[in-house]
């Protein structure tokens, strides 16, 4: 079988490309020939997938989007593909993997709790392009199937372009049970040796770039009074957050309780660093960091807008709370001891490994080949 994926700029450390990366392996066995339909590739140096570039010039986000949608359709029209999954919105794909969520209810979350106006976004370029898009794509002929990365996107894609149910499949994203474990993860010691953090002392972790989606804010002012946070990931207005931890005296010429440590290629010493993963999003269509967490033994604390919210248990793995509500948050993170953490960890580990990504291998294997027969 041969397969198109389309990613516009791939780099296998993004969220997205992560998952295809941890595809690849499984398909490559079940002699699935993958071609990558992309401006940019990072991916591994011995990948199985075949890098097709696809690069015309643009000027300006939104013309970025709509030159790569035009070329990538020709390059799939040359292409003899038997089937093509797009993760971008453009209408020459059969499987829409809505990896990035829905546009809509992107803009209406930020609307809902950051307070802009979705009428004044709809008029930057960009988003009008992004919308007219979608709707193109939800709408098209050829579009057989759109994979839901958790039963919040299928509930959105519904709800904002009426997508019969036939058509949507959920697919939860998998994990690397191997790489992501309690054990790789047990020389958190050291990070926080490195970072000042008593051993005794309660400590959350928050990982991802975009911090102002990703609810960093809500994240800095919920934080207890001797608590630690530290923050991986990289923002443009990382200064300004810092700002905000100052304001709080959480960072201050005394001390530092919260500890802005970049982007890290290796998560997996920081995850053992922490007593809990911290993710107040605003709208995460799933948040593959959640299960890397579970994975290592790390409960969790995110809200109702995370996809990944759904294969917690309130209490048991972890903590689903109202999106935005920064009082909840301060309430919980008082309210649980570093005992009352450890008493989850093995209940998070537990419940990341029903999702190896062997089954979510499976799960697409068997829509290419129900597509494709």
């Amino acid at each position: 079988m041969k397969l198109a994926i389309i990613r516009q700029k791939y780099s296998a450390f993004g969220g997205a490309e992560r998952f295809i990366e941890r595809l690849l392996p499984g398909l490559a066995s079940r002699k699935v020939d993958v071609s990558i339909i992309a401006r940019k590739w990072a991916g591994e140096v011995d990948s199985p997938m075949h890098w097709v570039p696809c690069n015309p010039f643009y000027f300006g986000s939104a013309w970025r989007d709509k030159s790569f949608a035009k070329a990538a359709c020709q390059k799939v029209a040359e292409g003899g593909y038997d089937l093509v999954q797009s993760h971008e919105r453009l209408s020459c794909c059969d499987i829409f993997r809505a990896g990035d969520g829905v546009h809509a209810a992107w803009l209406e979350a930020r609307q809902q709790y950051l307070g802009e106006s979705v009428a004044w976004l709809k008029i930057n370029p960009f988003h009008a392009n992004s919308l007219r898009a979608e709707a193109r794509m939800f709408a098209s002929q050829r579009l057989k199937r759109v994979i839901c990365i958790s039963n919040m996107v299928r509930a959105d894609v519904q709800r904002f372009y009426g997508v019969p149910d036939e058509k949507l499949a959920t697919i939860y994203n998998g994990i690397d049970l191997a790489a992501f474990s309690p054990e790789i993860a047990s020389n958190g010691n050291q990070i926080r040796q490195k970072l000042g953090i008593p051993s005794d002392a309660l400590s959350f972790v928050f990982v991802g770039s975009g911090f102002k989606r990703k609810g960093l804010e809500t994240a800095i002012r919920a934080l207890p009074p001797k608590a630690h946070l530290i923050v991986v990931g990289k923002d443009k207005e990382t200064a300004r957050f810092q700002k905000i931890a100052a304001e709080t005296g959480a960072n201050s010429g005394q001390s530092t309780t919260i500890h802005f440590v970049g982007p890290q290629t290796d998560v997996r010493p920081y995850y053992g660093a922490a007593d809990a993963f911290l993710f107040p999003t605003i709208y995460e269509p799933f948040g593959s960091v959640v299960l890397e967490a579970m994975a290592c033994g790390l409960p969790v604390i995110t809200t109702d807008r995370c996809g990944a919210g759904e294969l917690i248990t309130q209490g048991v793995e972890g903590f689903v709370l109202p999106t935005g509500d920064i009082e909840a948050f301060a309430a919980c993170m008082r309210q649980n001891t570093v005992l009352d953490w450890g008493n989850r960890r093995a209940a998070a580990r537990a419940t990341a490994e029903r999702y190896p990504i062997s089954r979510t291998v499976d799960a697409m294997l068997a829509l290419y080949q129900e597509l494709s027969g």
